[in-house]
């Protein structure tokens, strides 16, 4: 392996660099389509999340037009990066959903559950699939109505693993949940069907990372790994380490970066930002300290029983935000990872007016704050 090379680059200039490249240090006039492809997709576990992302990333964001997007087909949500549901375009659902199929096969046969399906001799394996596909050619499901479905041939298969076939087959979850101010119950179509396009050859891999760099470097092969769960991608890395720029982070991590991709000095302004959960700019990398500080942990906010939505205050994630509505009201509530001065809450209290017309225009709006005291406690069993 090639010794570690090149300049070191600071935290702080990491962080601004991120910012500007995912479109968070001013709203960009990008059509919203045209951002979803150039993010590579938006965590979309939480239907409308996509929406506030792109708000915050934006000038001017309507969310009828991605709305509209989703109902004609033209964005999907489907599980791609991690294992998770994304909000991509149709053509690159087509050409990701092939290159991630192997490492979520093997996240499926890896469960308690999916053991089962995972250890079928091939001819069965494949039977088991195509019975599901037939099904879910007939008409969309949920994954309950799967599993009842697959019951009478495959009875000796777990029900999870029968309702968990978004690992193993490519689907789409459908609208109208996904559209703005719309929703259903988590429902499935093949996705060649749903996008009435047949998929294609999976994205080569070094096309992804120039990809992936665009919008997240410079980053670590650990980085990358960090945000696709696609494994053993040092050899990719080192194959196009000719046709990248190398720097060093400031614990002597080896960063990879576009060659004529500029970094953002460190001293540049941030303005408070507030990001849906699982945002991927705070999930898209291994080491997380270029925007979640170090002393709040990696999986600050990941691993909450609730949902909650992060708020970056010069640049770095200082507090988590909820949203609570009556049928007069939409609260909300900050809470505050450290000691914020009263200009910073003034600029967090504004942001978050701005949020809450944006995503409740019909009601009154209130920003609360208090110190963040953890995850709440789990339920007695």
């Amino acid at each position: 392996m090639a010794q570690t090379s090149g300049p070191v680059v600071s935290t702080r200039t990491l962080n601004r660099t991120l910012l500007h490249r995912q479109l968070l240090l001013e709203r960009s006039a990008m059509p919203p389509l045209q951002a979803v492809e150039y993010l590579v997709g938006l965590q979309a576990q939480l239907p409308l999340d996509p929406y506030t992302a792109l708000w915050s990333r934006l000038d001017g964001f309507d969310p009828m037009v991605l709305s509209g997007h989703v109902a004609r087909r033209e964005a999907v949500r489907l599980v791609v990066m991690r294992g998770t549901l994304h909000l991509v375009t149709a053509e690159d659902a087509r050409v990701l959903s092939p290159r991630m199929a192997p490492t979520l096969a093997k996240v499926f046969g890896g469960t308690a559950w999916g053991r089962q399906v995972r250890d079928l001799p091939s001819g069965e394996y494949e039977a088991f699939r195509g019975d599901a596909r037939a099904l879910l050619k007939s008409q969309p499901m949920t994954a309950a109505q799967l599993a009842k479905g697959m019951e009478e041939r495959w009875s000796q298969i777990p029900e999870q693993a029968r309702r968990s076939m978004t690992y193993i087959l490519p689907v789409a979850q459908i609208t109208p949940r996904g559209e703005w101010g719309k929703t259903l119950q988590p429902t499935w179509a093949n996705l060649d069907d749903w996008l009435g396009k047949p998929l294609r050859k999976p994205i080569p891999l070094a096309n992804l990372v120039r990809r992936y760099l665009a919008v997240f470097g410079p980053a670590s092969v650990a980085d990358f790994q960090n945000w696709s769960r696609l494994p053993a991608m040092r050899e990719t890395f080192e194959g196009m380490r000719q046709q990248l720029r190398t720097y060093r982070s400031e614990t002597g991590r080896e960063l990879f970066d576009l060659p004529d991709a500029e970094l953002v000095p460190e001293d540049v302004p941030a303005p408070v930002r507030f990001l849906p959960t699982y945002d991927n700019v705070v999930l898209g990398h291994d080491d997380r300290s270029r925007i979640v500080p170090p002393r709040h942990g990696k999986n600050a906010f990941i691993t909450e029983d609730r949902n909650v939505g992060s708020v970056l205050v010069d640049g770095f994630v200082r507090a988590c935000w909820t949203v609570s509505t009556t049928k007069k009201q939409a609260t909300l509530a900050v809470e505050t990872l450290a000691p914020t001065s009263k200009v910073e809450q003034r600029q967090i209290e504004a942001a978050g007016r701005a949020l809450l017309a944006f995503a409740h225009p019909e009601t009154a709006h209130e920003v609360t704050f208090r110190p963040y005291t953890g995850p709440p406690a789990r339920p007695a069993r």
